[in-house]
């Protein structure tokens, strides 16, 4: 009952200013691009591809998951696959497995490609939830390395919103990895500014209300 109702709220926060409905139309029209691509070159993979898009566009994310992972299973080499399987289990609720399939894009794709960025922000957003306390941590798992790579996500992907929220939550202190010391006036107001950035970027009302009352609360703290 609790999985089910956190999954209510998260897809609640999505759908709140049609910013769903706005992706599920944008997954249409790539599967529609994809299955043509498909039907022309008879790939197996491409067909897999176009499958997964179209499970994502009508929210069917176990669906678009299996597919995927055939897709996986063809190519194993292709990083964008492990990232959109990633992202299914995440919006289910699987934050185990999507912490992993984050860490298998961000670890193939281009160290400093936008991919990169997002998946290793996502690592770190999927290991901090309290389901993925027990799951082993990659090397940079503690202070300063989260610290550093925030800094280079958020230089390379300074327009999305999960770039951002990785730096904020962790100068404030919101992982298992920065432990429960005091921070610094420094970090809190620079924690504000992520927060207040995050917000500005997020097309949903909830998202950006909790984004706005972060701000609020890192800049208390800072006083």
């Amino acid at each position: 009952m609790v999985y089910h109702k956190e999954l209510k709220r998260r897809r609640k926060q999505e759908e709140d200013s049609g910013a769903m409905q706005a992706m599920q139309q944008q997954n249409r029209e790539v599967a529609e691009e994809q299955a043509r691509r498909a039907a022309k070159s008879g790939d197996k993979y491409e067909e897999l591809l176009a499958e997964g898009t179209r499970h994502a566009s009508q929210q069917d994310t176990r669906r678009e998951a299996r597919a995927c992972r055939e897709a996986i299973a063809l190519r194993p080499d292709k990083p964008y696959v492990d990232y959109n399987v990633a992202a299914a289990l995440s919006s289910s609720g699987h934050f185990v497995e999507a912490a992993q399939r984050f860490l298998d894009a961000s670890e193939r794709c281009q160290v400093g490609s936008e991919v990169w960025a997002k998946a290793t922000a996502n690592v770190f957003e999927m290991l901090r939830q309290k389901e993925c306390a027990e799951v082993a941590k990659p090397d940079w798992w503690n202070e300063e390395g989260l610290k550093a790579l925030s800094v280079s996500v958020v230089r390379v992907a300074p327009h999305a919103t999960i770039a951002h929220l990785m730096p904020a939550d962790v100068l404030k202190g919101r992982s298992l990895a920065c432990g429960e010391g005091l921070r610094s006036s420094a970090e809190l107001k620079e924690a504000a500014s992520h927060y207040e950035r995050a917000a500005a970027l997020s097309s949903a009302p909830a998202l950006k209300a909790f984004f706005a009352h972060m701000v609020g609360q890192c800049r208390a703290e800072a006083m």
